[in-house]
């Protein structure tokens, strides 16, 4: 069960050989930046069907899983962020370390309670502009 305390901060330790890794969640102003990626990931990768008629994405986290793991752009994004490590040790890590990783950071940041959130907003927002457009 997960504490408080790991759901304010979570991090997952991870170990590469003999060395351990930290893989965090990523901040806010990251997560900005991954989900405009993941968005143009997200089309390419699953098509139309990923978004909605009103131009909402849906979020299912095993169709997010894939689209990440499906681009090395957007793996190492991620991996680099969640992290911290510098590019060059990114670069050399082995596939079933970098993979290891990336398993963590994606478990890390696409939590269903997470993605709730984002569902949240997403429904406070529909709520608004349908409010507004039957208002006028």
């Amino acid at each position: 069960m997960e504490t408080e305390l790991e759901l304010l901060d979570p991090v997952r330790v991870v170990d590469i050989g003999t060395e351990k890794v930290q893989v965090r969640e990523l901040r806010w102003v990251d997560t900005l930046r991954f989900l405009e990626k993941l968005a143009h990931s997200i089309e390419h990768v699953l098509g139309a069907q990923a978004v909605g008629p009103d131009g909402s994405f849906r979020l299912n986290a095993e169709k997010l899983r894939e689209a990440v793991l499906s681009s090395g752009e957007l793996a190492n994004t991620l991996l680099a962020k969640a992290t911290g490590l510098p590019q060059e040790r990114l670069d050399a890590l082995s596939a079933s370390q970098a993979l290891t990783l990336l398993e963590a950071a994606v478990q890390t940041n696409f939590r269903e309670d997470l993605l709730g959130k984002f569902r949240g907003v997403g429904q406070s927002l529909r709520g608004v502009f349908t409010v507004t457009a039957n208002a006028r």
